[in-house]
């Protein structure tokens, strides 16, 4: 079957020789002296600001003649700076946050000037999403304002994240054109974790350039404390965010490498599956580590694992991989060890923790407000600003209606990566089966650690999810 032309992506803009030189028009000599006029401006105020508008124009004239930039940009926003401080170095906001929001709105200016527009299938995951965001946004922040409760920015963007998410999902639902495009996506996402995992492994080696560069541009608590508890925190600002980034990451090199590796290549699957490997036991999470274990084994599942030499060499090389890390980092490690088993018990000391951190705290707290929740932040008043738990922080945060409304986002979801995963085969059914197991670890994590508010793994799995979107007219040869 022969796919649709996107009619704007194919156009190609020649001036004809008899022409001549093209003169500029009034509009035209206009928007170039508003423009400028606009930037002198804002590098009157900021250099930063400045400096943000040109890279918009660059970004909005990328985006008009390769609309598939907008979505290599967000990714790479994504892996490379979502960890940064907030307010650094817009105020209020974070990078990745601003990046999401003009790609977002060039996005759906590019949507409105195709003259083919591709009509996208959600299914149950439009249902699902729209729950999510009643559950999680609408309904408690329409209770909190009737309450007359004082919200603070961060409480408001919280509240505003399910959105966040729907618009990352809508961008990389409807501007992929093809199943190769789609593609590129996936293994760039691979290369910016593998950039994540290369800056990770430098800062155990405590390079000093590498420790100033995230004391600079990247602090948080986590990262003061990290080589106190042998532990590393890279680009995202936090090991558990860390780890569990890179566990999604080696869920896809696994997906692929063992079922489509010509779509990635051995050199990359190898090196990218190594350097992340590596900086996942650096990481030191516990849970990122049984969760990879336990996402492989679905994914294997689900596809049908079979043994080839290919396939036994990949795992030999992840052992390698890991054998290496133990021998280069035998202090961190050791000491990571040493700190949650030191006390000679077979129980992590920091599960422990979380234990008598949820009995003393959080679980009294949420009894009391259980229906609506109490504050979508944690006010600074609670001796610990964290619940540790994605099911204490949905109560916290909105209450049994947005735990409610999480169970069934993650049921709807799954029913429709479920039929997915049945109904088609290539590209499709291998993301099916790595966002199938990327669910069902992070629900599993959850328990202890609140996986949707760490940096990345969750914008990669809604990225994820956005791709199972059927596109008509691009994935039909897909079809079983």
């Amino acid at each position: 079957m022969q796919l649709p032309v996107d009619n704007f992506r194919s156009t190609k803009w020649r001036t004809p020789k008899s022409i001549g030189p093209i003169k500029p028009t009034v509009l035209q000599i206009a928007l170039s002296c508003t423009v400028g006029a606009a930037i002198g401006i804002l590098l009157l105020i900021s250099p930063w600001l400045a400096i943000g508008c040109i890279f918009a124009i660059v970004v909005f004239v990328a985006a008009l003649i390769k609309p598939i930039f907008l979505c290599h940009l967000t990714v790479l926003a994504v892996a490379l700076t979502s960890g940064m401080e907030r307010g650094k170095p817009v105020p209020m906001l974070r990078t990745n946050e601003i990046l999401l929001a003009a790609s977002v709105g060039i996005a759906f200016i590019i949507m409105m000037v195709r003259k083919n527009r591709y009509s996208v299938k959600f299914d149950r995951l439009g249902v699902a999403i729209l729950v999510l965001v009643l559950g999680t946004s609408i309904i408690p922040g329409s209770y909190y304002l009737v309450r007359g409760s004082p919200l603070s920015i961060q409480d408001i963007i919280v509240l505003l994240a399910p959105f966040q998410y729907m618009f990352l999902f809508w961008m990389f639902a409807y501007i992929p054109s093809s199943n190769q495009e789609r593609l590129a996506i996936v293994k760039f996402m691979l290369f910016c974790a593998t950039i994540v995992a290369i800056v990770g492994l430098l800062q155990g080696a405590k390079i000093s350039a590498v420790d100033t560069f995230l004391n600079n541009w990247y602090p948080s608590p986590h990262l003061s404390q990290a080589l106190r508890v042998s532990r590393i925190t890279s680009l995202l600002g936090s090991w558990n965010s860390l780890g569990m980034f890179m566990m999604i990451n080696l869920m896809i090199i696994w997906a692929f490498g063992i079922f489509r590796p010509s779509d990635l290549g051995w050199p990359a699957i190898l090196v990218e599956g190594g350097l992340c490997i590596a900086c996942l036991f650096l990481s030191g999470s516990f849970a990122a580590m049984i969760g990879l274990m336990l996402g492989i084994s679905i994914i294997a599942v689900l596809l049908g694992l079979y043994l080839s030499k290919k396939n036994i060499f990949l795992f030999f090389t992840m052992v390698a991989a890991l054998t290496i890390t133990f021998m280069l980092f035998p202090e961190l490690i050791q000491g990571r060890i040493d700190y949650q088993f030191g006390y000679g018990g077979a129980v992590p000391a920091t599960l422990f923790d979380r234990f008598r951190l949820w009995k003393d705290i959080y679980l009294p707290a949420i009894q009391k407000n259980l229906f609506w929740g109490i504050n979508p932040t944690i006010p600074t008043y609670y001796s610990w600003q964290y619940t540790e738990s994605q099911f204490l922080s949905l109560l916290f945060s909105f209450g049994i209606v947005g735990f409610i409304a999480y169970l069934v986002w993650n049921g709807l979801t799954l029913n429709f990566l479920f039929r997915k995963l049945y109904t088609y085969r290539g590209f499709i059914k291998t993301i099916s089966a790595v966002a199938i197991g990327s669910i069902i670890v992070l629900f599993i994590a959850g328990f202890s650690n609140a996986v949707f508010t760490y940096s990345g793994t969750a914008d990669y799995l809604w990225i994820t999810l956005a791709m199972m979107t059927t596109t008509e007219g691009l994935i039909q040869n897909e079809s079983v």
